[in-house]
């Protein structure tokens, strides 16, 4: 879910960035407006299979932080899962997600 939340914040930054740069390129010119919209909607996906991996990390840096904050992850490590099977899972996604993003 972290990791969702976190890709739909990074498309819409994108998507927004790339829109401001496609104003900025055809503002002079007699250019309908969908058309840098339409350039920004094209350009988003390219950026956002760059910074896939970023993002994949910092939804796992997010979820660390909110399972140790409420101390969830000493009351696991307490009842005998090792760190390994705690990362497990999000480095298991994280290849599901990233081998995705590749295909």
């Amino acid at each position: 879910m972290r990791f969702l939340q976190i890709l739909i914040g990074f498309f819409l930054l994108i998507f927004f960035i790339n829109f401001m740069d496609a104003l900025e390129k055809v503002k002079d010119s007699d250019v309908p407006f969908y058309i840098p919209l339409a350039m920004a909607a094209l350009q988003a996906p390219d950026f956002i299979n760059d910074i896939i991996p970023s993002i994949i990390l910092m939804s796992a840096i997010a979820t660390f932080f909110a399972l140790s904050s409420k101390s969830e992850l000493t009351v696991i490590r307490a009842s005998g899962f090792s760190l390994w099977q705690i990362i497990r899972p999000v480095a298991t996604s994280a290849l599901l997600i990233r081998s995705l993003g590749v295909t």
